[in-house]
């Protein structure tokens, strides 16, 4: 679970990032599939915000796995979980 949540948020984070030359070349990212349903902008703060939510998830279930095996993915989604919201508080 933790994997997938990783994945996930990572996978968005770079739809986020690539948006406009995705949409430019009607690649699919989730962006556009949000933007189906909402403005454009809108479509991004809920991407960012399933980012957070995914990234913080990630984390969670990291830190919880045995013997401290999730730990550094765990601090990869911290790390990228501040990037991508510099304002993020850490879990």
């Amino acid at each position: 679970d933790a994997a997938d949540a990783f994945a996930i948020a990572y996978q968005m984070a770079d739809d986020i990032e690539d948006a406009q030359v995705d949409m430019a070349n009607g690649e699919m990212n989730i962006i556009a599939v949000l933007a189906r349903e909402n403005s454009l902008e809108c479509a991004r703060e809920q991407a960012k915000s399933l980012v957070t939510r995914d990234y913080s998830r990630a984390m969670v279930l990291a830190r919880s796995l045995p013997l401290g095996c999730g730990t550094l993915m765990a601090d990869f989604a911290e790390e990228f979980l501040r990037r991508a919201q510099p304002h993020a508080v850490s879990a």
